[in-house]
């Protein structure tokens, strides 16, 4: 499923942090963008395979219209993650 990322500049050590608003606590940080979605990735499996273990439901994608009447999400630059919900745990999100 295709879920919506908010891209936020970093400040200090990490030039991005990245938050997944659909998946309350699913967020990475990097050097580089590219390094931050990396981790996102990474984050997501992790994510995923814990709420699963915890048998709780994945939330589906927000449309990104309604992300962007969430105040503190109004003035993010957005890019889209792929994350499998469905498939065994081995599987790597991809962007």
């Amino acid at each position: 499923m295709k879920y919506e990322v908010a891209i936020e500049p970093g400040s200090g050590a990490y030039a991005f942090s990245l938050t997944v608003p659909d998946l309350p606590g699913c967020y990475a940080v990097g050097k580089t963008l590219e390094e931050a979605m990396r981790n996102l990735k990474e984050a997501s499996v992790i994510w995923v395979k814990g709420e699963r273990e915890a048998g709780r439901p994945i939330p589906p994608p927000s449309d990104l219209s309604a992300l962007k009447k969430h105040e503190e999400y109004a003035h993010q630059t957005w890019t889209e993650i792929n994350i499998d919900t469905q498939g065994p745990e081995e599987v790597i999100a991809g962007i």
